[in-house]
């Protein structure tokens, strides 16, 4: 759980003023924050804890994460025909489903191997998540962000 949760934060905390993607509440004084932090917070470590929980042995774990990755896209869908989940600067809903399709594996792999998941998401998540967009967007990203997150993770 911890892993999603770090992500998320170090996410927002990175793009706080030039995000991806934006939640819409209702009632208007509903903002992103509020709704990110509760998500954050509540609502992914209940998710985790359900996926991780009852995740199947053999070959059943890969239908068992396209199906939660699906879920997850769909339930991101509907939200956003809705107009609670806006997106911005370049990520679309297919940016979505590939970021879905390689998070749910890397949270089995991190309940599992912890060191291996680290690797992987220095190597490919880390990048397509936060460098790539920033290259592709001309995001400044905080100077001092990238020597705080190597301590932290040491």
């Amino acid at each position: 759980m911890q892993y999603y949760v770090i992500c998320n934060l170090l996410y927002n905390f990175v793009f706080y003023q030039h995000t991806l993607w934006r939640y819409e509440g209702y009632p208007s004084w509903l903002k992103h924050s509020i709704i990110e932090i509760a998500f954050t917070l509540i609502v992914v470590p209940i998710m985790i804890h359900v996926y991780l929980h009852f995740f199947p042995s053999g070959i059943k774990g890969s239908a068992y994460i396209a199906a939660w990755a699906l879920f997850f896209w769909i339930t991101e869908v509907i939200f956003n025909k809705r107009g609670n989940f806006i997106y911005e600067n370049g990520w679309n809903i297919w940016w979505s489903l590939l970021s879905n399709m390689i998070m749910f594996p890397v949270l089995r792999i991190h309940y599992k191997k912890t060191i291996i998941c680290h690797h992987y998401f220095y190597t490919y998540h880390f990048p397509f998540v936060i460098v790539l967009p920033s290259l592709f967007r001309r995001v400044k990203i905080k100077q001092d962000f990238f020597i705080s997150g190597f301590i932290f993770w040491i």
